[in-house]
């Protein structure tokens, strides 16, 4: 594991072995690698996160709440309701995409779900609806969370993939870092990649030689940028066993 310094000073010795000077300041640099860095979670969803979505207006203006879900939501994976609040008695919801949401709310009355599977979710002693204990039904629609039956009390548990967001003055998961007059220089020099992404910060970088030279004209580029390609293709292997059973910090941000 390596500080943001040493990666720099890793990113400008190659540099200098295609160009004659590394004209890349020390934010440049972040901004290349932490594009990188999204780039890579997007592509491999190898970071998992987990919120509590809370109550909101609807945004229509009704008077209706809704739940919403984490701004830095790329794709839910599922989701539990609990009546109690207490996340032992929580019930996993049957996630479905919002067509079918709808024809199934639709079909309600007539006791008619859309499909077979939907009839195999039961829980005993549990949410009733229709004609038997069946877990709830939930859906994404924009930044909304909406189960069925509409549920206004108790709690929501998402397990979601985040976005990682590069290096902004805009993003929460960087404001330590701004202003840069002040925060920028020292964090840089001390703080390093999440230990759960730093088995790739070799990718990152790779990432980041690859942007630079491309920009340079340097046909060297595609060294690293097939170097970055086979770092997330490791990662999308290596998921599944490394991160089964885990679940990171919410609003987890890609540095420490």
């Amino acid at each position: 594991m390596s500080t943001f310094r040493e990666l720099y000073d890793d990113f400008r010795a190659e540099v200098l072995l295609y160009v004659e000077r590394a004209e890349v300041t020390e934010f440049v640099f972040m901004r290349y690698l932490t594009r990188g860095i999204q780039i890579f979670q997007r592509r491999t969803e190898y970071v998992v996160g987990t919120g509590m979505p809370q109550l909101h207006p609807n945004a229509s203006g009704a008077n209706a709440l809704v739940w919403q879900v984490p701004a830095d939501m790329l794709r839910a994976i599922e989701v539990f309701y609990t009546p109690t609040g207490d996340p032992t008695d929580a019930i996993r919801c049957v996630l479905q995409e919002y067509d079918q949401f709808i024809a199934n709310v639709t079909r309600d009355p007539i006791g008619r779900l859309e499909t077979p599977v939907d009839y195999s979710y039961w829980h005993d002693g549990r949410l009733k609806w229709i004609s038997g204990n069946y877990a709830p039904l939930a859906t994404i629609y924009a930044d909304e969370l909406h189960i069925y039956p509409p549920q206004t009390s108790g709690s929501i548990i998402l397990r979601y993939v985040p976005d990682l967001h590069a290096i902004s003055s805009a993003s929460p998961q960087w404001a330590p870092w701004f202003p840069l007059s002040a925060n920028f220089i020292p964090l840089f020099n001390s703080a390093h990649i999440n230990p759960r992404l730093a088995p790739y910060e070799r990718t990152f970088v790779a990432y980041s030689l690859s942007i630079y030279l491309r920009s340079k004209g340097a046909e060297s580029f595609l060294v690293y940028e097939r170097e970055f390609e086979q770092g997330v293709q490791e990662a999308i292997l290596n998921k599944a066993s490394y991160f089964r059973e885990a679940q990171l910090d919410y609003a987890m941000a890609p540095w420490v």
